[in-house]
C-alpha cells in the first residue's frame, strides 16, 4: 500500500472516531490522533535506525499498514507500528512538504476492538519477535504478558519461537541493579554477561560492578580486567574512570568468578540451570532429610566464609553417597550408598549448585571412612580419642596460620595497588626519553613479551624500520595461535588466523590428510579367515 491511498472516509469523527467502526477496518488517519501506548516495552529507539526508516518512507510511501485500538479519551492508541509512527513524525517535521506529498500526515491503520488481554499481546509479541529489541526491554515484554495476558513462560516461548530456557533467563534480567541496567544499556556488556549477573544478590552484583579489582598488572575482579588484557576482541572496551579503563571479562570467565567468590544456597539454587538439584531438596524436605553445605576445596575461600551461615564442609570432611558421583581427593573413588547419607549442596567452587547425596559420619559409617577409623585407631594412644583431639587441633592451627598468611598477602596487594599511579607515572616520564627504535631495548622487551617461550622466529625479519618490526612482533603473536592449534587455546588460535584470510582448516587437510578407514579391508580379512578355518575342520 502507498501514499496514494484513498483519503478518510466522510463519517470520520474530529478525534479519528468512528461511530460504525468495525474490527479489522482499514483506515488513514491523521498522526495527531495516534497515540504510542505507555504499555509498549520498547523504550529505546535507535536515532539512525528512525532516519533510516524515515527516508525510506520519503521514497517510497507506506508500504504497510499500523495496527491501533480505538482509545477512551478518544484518538487511537498504537498496537504495532511504534517506529514507522516515529519515523512519519520525523519526516513531517524535517520535510513537511515531501511528507505531505507522500501521505505521511496520515497513517494507513487497521483499526481492531481488543480488549486488555489481546491489546497487550499484540503490542509485546510484535516487538517481541524484533531483533533489535534490547534484551531489557524484551523482559519487560515478558513481564507484561505474563502479569496482564496472563501467559507462562512455556506459551511466551512458543509464542515468539524461542526456548524456554531463554525466556526464563529474560526474566532473570530484571533483578539486575539499576547501576547494572543502566551499563548494560549502554551497551558496556553482553546479555549473557548481565543474565549472570543478574544471578547475584545486588550486594554481590556491586561488587562484580566495581573495577577496582582490574588492575594494571593484569588481575581482574569480577566483570572487569584491564583494557589491555587479552580477552574476546568483540567485546567493547569501557573507561569507567580517567585512570581505570576496563573492559568485560568473556562470559566463561565471569562464570569462573562467580563459582570461586559467590557462596550459594540451598534456597536460592536456579530451577532452569540445576532441575535435579531443585527435585532433591524438595524431596529432602519432604522427607526431613538433613541437608548440608559443600565444596570440593580443601579450604573455603575467604569471601565465602560467614560465621552466621552453616557450616560449609570442606573435601576432607565428606564422601560421595551417590553411584556416578566420585568422592573428592586422590582416590576418586564413585559413591556408594549408606544409611548415614545426608544431602550435600555445592555452594563455592567447580560444581558450584549441584546437589547429591553425601556421607559425613566419620565415627560410625564402616562404608565410607572405614580407611579413616583404621588409620585413627592406629594412631590412638588413649581409648578417649587424642588422636582425634591433635587432629583437631592440627586442623586449627593449620586454618589460623592460613588466615594470617592471608591477610599479610591482602595488605601487601593492596599497599602495591596503592603505589601503582606513582610506579606508573615513574614508568611514563622514562619511555618519554627512552630510545624507541626497532633494535632498541624498549622493541626488545615489546619483543619479550609476544614470545612465550623460545627464541624469535625470524621467518618474518626485524628489519630496521618501525613498520619491519611491527610485522615482525605480530608474526611472533601468531606463532603461538599456531602453536596452540589442537591443544591450548585451539579455539582463538583458530579465530585469529582466520582474520588474516587464511583457513587453517583446509591447510590441515592439504599436508596431512585424514588416514582413510581401514573397515573394509579388515571385514574381508576377517571373512578370508573364517573360511579358511571352516575348510580346516572339514
Amino acid at each position: 500500500m502507498t501514499a496514494m491511498a484513498p483519503a478518510p472516509p466522510a463519517d470520520v469523527g474530529p478525534l479519528g472516531m468512528n461511530t460504525k467502526a468495525r474490527a479489522d477496518e482499514l483506515r488513514r488517519i491523521p498522526l495527531a490522533e495516534i497515540h504510542e501506548s505507555p504499555l509498549n516495552p520498547r523504550k529505546h529507539f535507535d536515532p539512525r535506525a528512525l532516519e533510516e526508516l524515515k527516508d525510506s518512507l520519503l521514497a517510497a510511501g507506506q508500504l504497510t499498514p499500523i495496527t491501533v485500538r480505538p482509545r477512551h479519551g478518544g484518538g487511537y492508541e498504537l498496537a504495532a507500528g511504534h517506529r514507522r509512527y516515529r519515523a512519519a513524525k520525523l519526516a513531517i517535521e524535517k520535510h513537511s512538504s515531501g511528507a505531505r506529498f507522500r501521505g505521511l500526515d496520515q497513517l494507513l491503520a487497521v483499526i481492531r476492538e481488543l480488549d486488555e488481554p489481546a491489546f497487550i499481546e499484540v503490542l509485546n509479541v510484535e516487538n517481541l519477535q524484533r531483533d533489535d529489541l534490547h534484551p531489557l526491554e524484551e523482559a519487560e515484554g515478558f513481564k507484561t504478558l505474563m502479569e496482564r495476558a496472563r501467559y507462562d513462560i512455556k506459551k511466551i516461548a512458543a509464542r515468539i519461537g524461542k526456548s524456554e530456557r531463554y525466556v526464563y533467563d529474560s526474566f532473570t534480567l530484571l533483578k539486575l541493579t539499576p547501576e547494572a541496567k543502566k551499563l548494560f544499556l549502554a551497551g558496556k556488556f553482553e546479555r549473557g554477561h548481565a543474565i549472570e549477573l543478574a544471578r547475584l544478590s545486588p550486594e554481590w552484583q556491586k561488587r562484580a560492578l566495581d573495577p577496582e579489582g582490574a588492575t594494571d598488572y593484569g588481575a581482574r575482579a569480577g566483570l572487569w580486567q584491564p583494557e589491555h588484557a587479552k580477552s574476546d576482541p568483540n567485546v567493547p572496551e569501557l573507561e569507567l574512570a580517567d585512570d581505570a579503563a576496563v573492559k568485560p571479562v568473556t562470559v566463561r570467565e565471569l562464570k569462573g568468578w562467580v563459582n570461586e567468590h559467590v557462596r550459594a544456597t540451598p534456597e536460592g539454587v536456579d530451577p532452569m540451570l540445576f532441575p535435579a538439584s531443585v527435585e532433591a531438596l524438595q524431596e529432602a524436605r519432604q522427607h526431613k532429610l538433613k541437608v548440608i553445605e559443600i565444596t570440593y576445596e580443601h579450604q573455603v575461600p575467604v569471601d565465602a566464609r560467614d560465621p552466621k551461615a552453616p557450616r560449609i564442609y570442606g573435601a576432607q570432611a565428606w564422601r560421595s553417597a551417590t553411584r556416578g558421583v566420585v568422592s573428592p581427593g586422590y582416590d576418586g573413588k564413585d559413591g556408594k550408598s549408606c544409611e548415614h547419607a545426608v544431602l550435600g549442596v555445592i555452594v563455592i567452587g567447580p560444581g558450584r549448585g549441584e546437589a547429591f547425596h553425601v556421607c559425613i559420619a566419620k565415627e560410625k559409617c564402616k562404608v565410607h571412612w572405614a580407611d579413616w577409623q583404621e588409620a585413627r585407631a592406629k594412631g590412638s594412644t588413649t581409648s578417649t580419642g587424642g588422636t582425634a583431639k591433635q587432629e583437631r587441633d592440627t586442623y586449627a592451627q593449620g586454618q589460623e596460620r592460613w588466615r594470617r598468611e592471608e591477610a599479610e598477602r591482602d595488605a601487601k596487594r593492596k599497599r602495591w595497588e596503592k603505589a601503582q599511579p606513582a610506579i606508573l607515572t615513574a614508568v611514563a616520564e622514562k619511555l618519554k626519553a627512552a630510545p624507541a627504535g626497532p633494535t632498541s631495548k624498549l622493541a626488545d622487551a615489546v619483543l619479550d613479551a609476544c614470545i612465550q617461550y623460545g627464541e624469535p622466529n625470524t621467518t618474518v625479519p626485524r628489519g630496521r624500520t618501525a613498520e619491519d618490526f611491527l610485522r615482525h612482533t605480530a608474526f611472533q603473536l601468531y606463532v603461538e595461535d599456531v602453536r596452540g592449534l589442537g591443544f591450548h587455546r585451539h579455539d582463538q588460535g583458530l579465530k585469529n588466523v582466520k582474520g588474516l584470510g587464511i583457513d587453517a582448516a583446509k591447510i590441515v587437510d592439504q599436508v596431512s590428510p585424514k588416514d582413510k578407514p581401514a573397515k573394509a579391508a579388515s571385514a574381508k580379512a576377517t571373512k578370508s579367515a573364517t573360511k579358511a578355518k571352516k575348510g580346516k575342520k572339514r
